[in-house]
C-alpha cells in the first residue's frame, strides 16, 4: 500500500509538472527571441549570394506546379531551381517537362532511392554558395530566400538556418488543429531553443538553407535515416557548426488531413529523433556543450513522460479501486493548464502578427489544440520505440505523403 502511494505521488507529480515546465520555457524563450529578432538591426545584403533551390519529388503531381510558380515569383534574383524526380509513378515528371523556365533544371532518376539520395544527386550539380531545400508542396513567401541568406551572412558560424512553415489547408478540423500547432507550439519551441540554447533540435525539411560548404563537410544527406533534416542538424553540430531559426522566413505548406496520414508523419518524426539520440548520446555526454545536452535531455524526458503517464493511469486505477473508491478530478491542475495554454496562445498570436492568416474559425479550435499536441506525442512515442526496437523502420524510403486539401 505504501509503495503505491509513493509511486503514485512521484509519477503523478512528474506527469503534471513536465508539460507545465516546458510550456513556461517555450513561453519565455519564444517571447524574448521574438523581441530580439524584431528590434535587432538587420544586415542588408550588398550582393546576393547564389542559391541553389533543391526539391526532391516523388508522386507530387498535385502540388509541384504550384510550388514552382511560387519560386519563380520570389524577390531574389541570383538563384537556380533543381527538381529531382525520384522515379515517380504518377504524372510528376510529365508535368515538370511542360514547364519552361531559365532557372529550372530537371533531374530525372532511373531508380527510386528516397529523399536523401535524391537531394545528394541534386547537390552534385548545384552551383550555389548556399543550398535551399524545400518540399514539393512548399509555396515560398516572396522574401523567404532573402531572410535566410541574410541570416547566414550575418552569422558566419551557422551551417544552416530554417524558417517558419505555415499551414495553408484548413478545410477540416484536423487541419485547423495543425494550423494552431505550427503557430503556437512548433514556432514557439524553435524560437525558445534559438534564444535560450543558440541551437535548435532540428531544421524543418520544408524550408532550410544550408551553406554548401557545411553540407559537403558532413558528406551530404544520410540515405539510411528516416528524417534527413534532423540527422543533418546534429551532424552539423558534431562538425562545429551552429544551426538557427528565422521566423521571418516563411513558407506555406500542406499538412495531413487524415488521422492515418498525420500519425504516419509524426511517427516518422519520432523515429528520426530516436535515431539522432542513438547516434549522438555518447558524443553529447563526452564532448557536447550544455545546449546539446539540454536538447537531447528534453527529448529523453518526453519519452519518460509518455511512459509515466501510462504508469500513472494504471496506478490511479488501482488507487481508485483499492483505496479511495472514487475518482477526484484535479480542478486546480486543469485551471493551471488552461491558463498556460491561453498564455501560449496569446503570445503566439502576438509573435505571428497575422502572418499565418488564422481565421476566427481556426482560433475557435483553441480549446482542443494543447490536448491534441500532447496526445500526439503520447501515441507516436510508443509506436516509434516499437519500430526502432524491432528494426521495422523504412529507412530512407519514400511513402507517398498525405498532403490534405487546399
Amino acid at each position: 500500500m505504501t509503495y503505491f502511494c509513493w509511486s503514485y505521488a512521484l509519477n503523478n507529480g512528474f506527469v503534471i509538472a513536465y508539460p507545465i515546465l516546458m510550456s513556461l520555457v517555450w513561453l519565455v524563450g519564444s517571447t524574448f527571441n521574438h523581441f530580439y529578432q524584431t528590434y535587432t538591426r538587420r544586415l542588408v545584403l550588398k550582393e546576393e549570394p547564389f542559391v541553389s533551390i533543391l526539391i526532391s519529388a516523388y508522386n507530387e503531381a498535385d502540388t509541384i506546379v504550384e510550388a514552382l510558380h511560387g519560386l519563380f515569383q520570389i524577390h531574389y534574383d541570383n538563384y537556380e531551381v533543381i527538381v529531382v524526380d525520384d522515379k515517380s509513378t504518377d504524372e510528376t515528371l510529365a508535368l515538370l517537362q511542360t514547364i519552361q523556365h531559365e532557372k529550372l533544371h530537371i533531374l530525372p532518376l532511373a531508380k527510386n532511392g528516397g529523399k536523401a539520395a535524391a537531394l545528394n544527386q541534386a547537390l552534385q550539380i548545384a552551383r550555389g554558395e548556399h543550398v535551399l531545400v524545400i518540399d514539393a508542396d512548399s509555396v515560398l513567401d516572396k522574401k523567404a530566400v532573402t531572410h535566410l541568406a541574410t541570416t547566414l551572412a550575418q552569422q558566419p558560424k551557422l551551417g544552416a538556418v530554417t524558417g517558419k512553415p505555415i499551414v495553408r489547408n484548413r478545410s477540416t478540423f484536423l487541419g485547423k488543429l495543425q494550423a494552431l500547432e505550427y503557430v503556437v507550439i512548433i514556432d514557439g519551441i524553435k524560437q525558445a531553443q534559438n534564444f535560450l540554447y543558440k541551437k535548435i533540435m532540428s531544421v524543418s525539411g520544408v524550408l532550410v538553407m544550408y551553406r554548401k560548404s557545411a553540407l559537403q563537410q558532413i558528406g551530404g544527406f544520410d540515405t539510411t535515416v528516416m528524417t534527413e533534416d534532423i540527422d543533418a542538424t546534429w551532424r552539423l553540430y558534431r562538425h562545429g557548426w551552429q544551426v538557427g531559426y528565422n521566423a521571418n522566413a516563411r513558407t506555406f505548406i500542406l499538412v495531413p488531413e487524415t488521422y492515418r496520414g498525420l500519425f504516419r508523419q509524426r511517427k516518422r518524426w519520432a523515429i528520426g529523433g530516436l535515431e539522432v539520440f542513438g547516434k549522438n548520446a555518447q558524443w553529447v555526454l563526452q564532448k557536447g556543450d550544455l545546449a546539446t545536452r539540454l536538447l537531447l535531455g528534453d527529448m529523453l524526458l518526453s519519452h519518460i513522460w509518455a511512459w509515466l503517464i501510462v504508469i500513472s493511469l494504471l496506478e490511479k486505477a488501482i488507487m481508485v479501486q483499492v483505496i479511495t473508491h472514487e475518482l477526484a478530478l484535479p480542478g486546480t491542475i486543469i485551471v493551471v493548464y488552461a491558463l498556460i495554454s491561453m498564455l501560449l496562445f496569446m503570445t503566439a498570436l502576438m509573435r505571428d502578427r497575422g502572418e499565418s492568416y488564422l481565421s476566427l474559425a481556426d482560433q475557435l479550435a483553441f480549446p482542443l489544440y494543447m490536448m491534441f499536441y500532447w496526445l500526439i506525442i503520447l501515441l507516436t512515442v510508443f509506436f516509434a520505440e516499437r519500430d526502432v526496437a524491432f528494426a521495422t523502420t523504412s529507412q530512407g524510403k519514400w511513402i507517398s505523403p498525405d498532403r490534405g486539401k487546399r
